[in-house]
């Protein structure tokens, strides 16, 4: 990903939201992309180090930033839109630094959130259950933080209070 696919996505994201909005959505949740540069696959490309790419990392940033504009952009275009970002790369690397819920492996020094090499049999015990996939436990506690977290894990309010919020046209 490069930064010109950034400013597609968010483009994509723009219109998808403004289609939403022109047909009357006005509560809108809506989340970014998690720290891909540090699933198992690209810890492991990331020349034997085992550490997360951290350049996969910036556009996910990137793009949570440019999302963030576009929701303080409607928001202030829209009479009583009332918006809540995820920030699921900040969720990913808070899970990663601090897996209090998930074992860990050592690769190279360096604690890896799934089994290497073979799908994870024991999926609520880790993070990733393959390469790429987070498994049904990580899920959980993505969704658990969405719906009951608070900033700045979701912004500005978390989806289960965005839910509450009376909403007036």
């Amino acid at each position: 990903m490069n930064l010109y696919e950034i400013y597609l996505r968010v483009g994509s994201m723009s219109s998808v939201l403004e289609n939403l909005v022109r047909l009357g959505a006005r509560r809108l949740g809506v989340v970014s992309f998690p720290a891909t540069g540090c699933c198992p696959v690209n810890r492991l490309q990331s020349n034997g180090t085992g550490d997360c790419m951290e350049e996969m990392n910036e556009y996910a940033e990137l793009f949570f930033a440019n999302l963030l504009g576009l929701s303080r952009k409607l928001i202030s275009e829209v009479p009583g839109l009332q918006f809540s970002i995820g920030n699921t790369y900040l969720m990913t690397l808070s899970i990663i630094n601090n897996p209090f819920v998930f074992r860990r492996f050592q690769r190279g020094g360096k604690s890896l959130l799934w089994e290497l090499y073979t799908k994870c049999q024991n999926r609520k015990e880790y993070l990733f259950w393959d390469q790429y996939h987070p498994t049904q436990a990580g899920a959980e506690l993505a969704a658990l933080t969405l719906f009951t977290g608070s900033p700045p894990s979701v912004l500005p309010v978390n989806f289960s209070k965005l839910a509450q919020i009376y909403v007036y046209n």
